[in-house]
């Protein structure tokens, strides 16, 4: 979010005609540049932990610089209503979907020795109160072994 409204200051900055300099568009502060990864860090005891390989996704490599978009749209309060039936959060309910779709897409609904992994970045600012625009985030590893019903 601190990008995209220092961008659109600066955007409306230009548009206007103004000549400031990029720091004066939006005064960007200094609490917003910090490492909050070293302002949060907790010594915690390390835990090891073993993984197997996850179920791996084939299909067409892309040509060097080629693109590929897949567009999609849903009515969110629909979206949301369903997640609410279900009682999960939208992201839980989208992770879930989209494992389902792996298993029955790739895996053809049947179990296998592979488990379905997907990593999910968490955004950690609102959960330390940061409003860093470095990078701050965590990922959740999130594991599906589909089994024989």
């Amino acid at each position: 979010m601190n990008f995209i409204r220092e961008l659109t200051v600066r955007y409306l900055d230009l548009k206007m005609g103004k000549t400031f300099p990029l720091a004066a568009a939006g005064e960007i502060q200094k609490s917003n540049l910090e490492d909050s990864y070293l302002k949060n860090y907790k010594k915690m005891p390390s835990k090891r932990y073993n993984t197997k390989p996850a179920y791996a996704l084939e299909g067409k490599y892309l040509p060097l610089g080629g693109e590929s978009v897949v567009h999609g749209a849903v009515h969110i309060q629909n979206l949301k209503d369903v997640c609410r039936r279900r009682g999960v959060s939208v992201t839980k309910y989208l992770v879930a979907v989209l494992i389902w779709s792996i298993y029955e897409e790739y895996m053809e609904g049947r179990p296998g020795d592979r488990h379905i992994g997907v990593n999910l970045p968490i955004n950690l600012r609102a959960f330390f109160g940061s409003t860093t625009t470095c990078n701050f985030f965590a990922v959740s590893s999130i594991d599906y072994q589909p089994t024989a019903s």
